[in-house]
């Protein structure tokens, strides 16, 4: 018999079954609750964060979990100054102010000063604090600096307090949850199996170094790779790409959030940790969906080719400058900006193929909408594209033609937006991110508490959010 066994009993139930700390906790029906300073077996009425005993244990490790065999509570904190401390050193890194952050996720005065005077706050409200500066909730306390990413926060900070106008406090905050939610976004894939950070690796990706010489010039770059990222990903030329987000989110396995931030940024690469995921901006031109698939394109073309030395921790793109032709402009834009511009009109449109078919419909105003309507992409990206494509033998530029629908191209790319209940999920977690949640609630790997969290929505609204998902996003 295994010398655990009685604290085992004790801390997991005496339901729960097996010889290791992870089998038992695997088959337990035990409840702990996270507090600020400690942990403790669940009491009805506890206010903390109610967790199972999965995530105790993943939270502390069984040397320290089993202190609940002898102690009604075990302490959870590195350094008596914490949460405290690690706020604060994210607040600089960001260049916010507490009361800029907390007037934003509407803290009471109460809280303020609880939190000013170092006093205790209620669990469930630093957490709140801490995904919105992009913090991993669950390391507060426990972690040193609460498993931030230093240099994303600097390069927040970076760009506020060169473009400030556009860089509000409401945008850094929402790039700085993106960061936490894309890296809770791997964590969940982990828990459920799915070890999402290799899938790119393994379908032969490899960055590229290669940005136009004189010989060669970066949109040429940018097409060639656009090409060799259909050929792995086994997507003939002339076939339409359905859904640009689906192929990120569901084939690469890449998180796309999906936000409102300023109305003049397109979108951005984020990284957290080690794990990089696109930023899509639902204000602005993205809110038409043939805009939204050329910023992901421009986006999953840095991710999938710019080495790290020329991709920064965070990189925020602009309309402006996505909608630019990657040949003929004269814009100072750099060669990175240039070549992602290149590759992602050449993904979406190869040029062969939209000649094509331009030819086929007969030319003019009428193989242009056929154009746009197979391949999905806008009428100033593909007027350029087409007059490359043919070595300026076709310019469209200066024809007219009635809208074309995107009601088909919107469905495609919104997946849950519209749809999604309760409303009070925020849109940035009713994608994939969704998906994982329910998977890992399922399988018992997160509390009921927990998955309502990562939701953000009340207990009593998680099984419309469940529902939600298991209809409008999982394929």
């Amino acid at each position: 018999m295994n010398v655990d066994t009685p604290k085992f009993d004790i801390v997991f139930g005496n339901e729960s079954s097996g010889e290791s700390p992870e089998e038992r906790a695997a088959t337990s029906r035990a409840l702990f609750v996270r507090s600020q300073h400690q942990l403790s077996i669940y009491r009805e009425g506890a206010t903390g964060r109610a967790i199972n005993a999965e995530e105790a244990l993943r939270l502390v490790g069984w040397e320290q979990l089993q202190g609940l065999a002898d102690y009604s509570a075990i302490a959870l904190l590195i350094r008596s100054d914490e949460p405290y401390r690690s706020i604060d050193n994210q607040l600089r890194n960001l260049g916010l102010s507490l009361k800029e952050v907390t007037r934003r996720i509407r803290w009471s005065n109460e809280l303020i000063r609880r939190f000013e005077l170092r006093r205790q706050v209620p669990f469930r409200e630093l957490e709140r604090l801490a995904r919105a500066i992009g913090l991993e909730s669950d390391k507060l306390g426990v972690t040193v600096n609460a498993g931030a990413d230093v240099a994303t926060g600097v390069r927040l900070r970076t760009y506020r307090n060169s473009d400030p106008k556009r860089f509000t406090v409401s945008t850094v905050l929402g790039l700085a949850e993106t960061a936490w939610t894309i890296q809770k976004q791997f964590d969940l894939g982990k828990l459920i199996g799915q070890q999402d950070e290799r899938i790119v690796r393994d379908l032969g990706f490899k960055p590229s170094a290669e940005y136009g010489s004189p010989l060669t010039k970066t949109y040429q770059e940018g097409y060639r790779l656009a090409r060799q990222a259909r050929q792995l990903l086994q997507i003939p030329s002339d076939q339409p790409i359905a859904s640009v987000k689906e192929l990120i989110e569901v084939t690469l396995r890449i998180p796309v959030i999906q936000l409102e931030i300023h109305s003049e940024l397109a979108g951005a690469t984020v990284s957290s940790d080690s794990y990089r995921g696109i930023a899509i901006n639902l204000k602005g031109d993205n809110s038409n969906p043939l805009a939204r698939r050329m910023t992901m394109a421009h986006e999953l073309g840095h991710l999938l080719w710019d080495p790290d030395q020329r991709l920064n921790r965070l990189v925020v793109d602009k309309y402006d400058s996505i909608i630019r032709d990657a040949v003929t402009s004269t814009s100072p834009l750099d060669a990175v900006e240039r070549r992602a511009n290149a590759f992602a009109i050449e993904f979406l449109a190869p040029g062969d193929a939209i000649l094509s078919l331009f030819e086929d419909a007969g030319g003019g105003a009428t193989g242009l909408k056929r154009i746009i309507s197979t391949f999905g992409v806008s009428r100033t990206a593909i007027v350029n594209h087409l007059m490359n494509a043919s070595h300026n033998r076709i310019d469209m530029r200066q024809h007219e033609f009635p809208q074309i629908p995107t009601d088909e191209w919107e469905a495609a790319e919104s997946l849950a937006v519209p749809l999604f209940d309760p409303q009070s999920v925020p849109v940035s977690r009713r994608g994939r991110f969704s998906q994982y949640v329910l998977e890992a609630y399922e399988n018992k790997s997160i509390s009921s508490d927990t998955a309502a969290s990562l939701y953000q929505c009340q207990q009593s609204e998680l099984e419309r959010a469940l529902n939600s998902t298991r209809n409008y996003v999982i394929t």
